[in-house]
């Protein structure tokens, strides 16, 4: 392994020195930097000062505004858009209007003393965006012209019917209007203590490090694999072989590789925190704001831990997709050899995201996966991430997966030595097993 520093030394300059490892690496910053200065931007060019409140809850009468020729004649008030009520007993339309305007404040509420025909006549010449016609307490028709997929009104409109009808049988028992609305309306108050971890909370920056050690592994592995597979079919080999030994150049491309992709990484993160703490106070507490900050509320615990899963994940595969790249003598070839390797590799990502997204992080599967070593880093890594893992789970997880590198490790050598010098027809795994015993 005399020659291991001097391979190592070649393979980083060449990783520097190339454009697209330089240019996606530029890039992806950039469009970081871009989604973390946005705010900060909006507010130079005027789009950043108070927002309009939506929360107008005013209700007005059809009568009061006359014609409704749309939204460009009257004034909104900062509402988004005009909701019509209409109902059979025009006391049930008043009634249901102003708890319609408290339930929908993005909207302008406009009582009408119309019938259904003309409520829904309304909706069809675009002179309102939805409407609700009140038959009765609990009974009610939704209009509106293009129904969208994510449409929440109606469900809405039900908690807002049901209280209308939970306040008309108060006041059929001696109750006032009044005392009803303070009743429906009473302040529920409540604490949150989790005494493992928070699934809702970790989410989003877990989802985003597997993703981002999916990428890594899966993309300079394959690297390795091609890497090997071009100097092969360029003849270089045979030169390079007579000067260092075949493991030397095998460890050297694997290590360079992982080194380049954690430069990467460090470079994706590092920016992306380092520009929201700069943009921080611009991203206000508003949904936006909740979320980025979820994503960089990581704990250092957690970045000790990808880390580990990365280094020791990535080794792992990258053994294998240079042991694979060493039996194929065309590059064309490399995806068609690498397949059995890939099959390898995707169970353990789709676990890992159908338990988060499922809350199956308990489950039998799960704990299985979480041993594998070829899905342990992904895996395991997801369930530290997002529940209570024992100490004894995650130390054991992280030594069978150190034993395997550095047992695939030493295969992957053997069969590096051989493939190396293989040329022709690709050999098949058993010939490819003769010629490491004979070795």
């Amino acid at each position: 392994m005399k020659n291991f520093p001097v391979i190592l030394a070649f393979e980083l300059k060449s990783f520097f020195r190339n454009k697209a490892y330089i240019i996606s690496t530029v890039l992806i910053v950039a469009v970081i930097a871009i989604i973390m200065f946005f705010p900060r931007i909006r507010g130079v060019f005027g789009g950043g000062g108070e927002e309009t409140p939506s929360g107008i809850a005013m209700v007005l009468q059809e009568s009061e505004i006359g014609d409704l020729q749309g939204a460009s004649n009257i004034d909104l008030q900062g509402a988004d858009g005009i909701m019509m009520i209409g109902a059979a007993d025009p006391e049930t339309a008043e009634r249901a209007g102003s708890l319609f305007a408290e339930a929908f404040p993005e909207s302008l509420t406009v009582v009408s003393e119309g019938d259904e025909a003309h409520v829904r006549a309304m909706v069809e010449e675009g002179k309102v965006q939805y409407a609700f016609f009140l038959h009765s307490a609990t009974d009610y028709t939704y209009y509106v012209e293009n129904m969208e997929l994510t449409d929440d009104n109606p469900r809405t409109a039900d908690d807002v019917m049901r209280a209308v009808y939970q306040m008309q049988v108060m006041e059929e028992h001696g109750i006032e209007e009044g005392t009803a609305r303070e009743i429906l309306n009473a302040e529920i108050t409540h604490a949150e203590v989790s005494t493992g971890k928070d699934q809702s909370m970790n989410f989003f920056y877990t989802y985003i490090m597997i993703f981002a050690l999916y990428m890594v592994i899966l993309l300079y592995g394959q690297m390795v694999a091609t890497n090997v597979a071009t100097e092969k079919s360029s003849r270089a080999m045979e030169l390079l072989i007579t000067s260092a030994k075949p493991v030397s150049m095998m460890f050297g491309k694997v290590v360079a590789s992982g080194i380049a992709g954690l430069i990467q990484l460090i470079a994706i993160f590092g920016g992306s925190f380092l520009f929201y703490n700069l943009n921080k106070s611009y991203w206000g507490g508003g949904a936006g704001g909740m979320i980025i900050g979820m994503i960089f509320n990581v704990p250092v615990s957690l970045l000790l831990y990808m880390l580990v899963f990365f280094l020791f994940g990535y080794f792992f595969f990258a053994m294998v997709f240079g042991a694979i790249g060493s039996t194929v003598s065309k590059v064309e070839d490399i995806s068609t050899a690498i397949t059995p390797a890939m099959i390898m590799f995707f169970p353990g990502f789709f676990v890992s995201i159908f338990a988060m997204t499922g809350g199956g992080m308990d489950a039998t599967i799960t704990k299985v996966f979480s041993f594998l070593p070829f899905s342990s880093p992904f895996v395991m890594f997801t369930r530290i991430a997002m529940s209570n893992v024992p100490a004894w789970e995650i130390i054991l997880s992280i030594a069978i997966l150190i034993v395997s590198t550095v047992l695939v490790g030493i295969l992957a050598a053997k069969i590096y030595r051989v493939g190396v010098l293989l040329y022709g027809k690709r050999p098949n795994i058993i010939q490819v097993a003769k010629s490491v015993i004979r070795a």
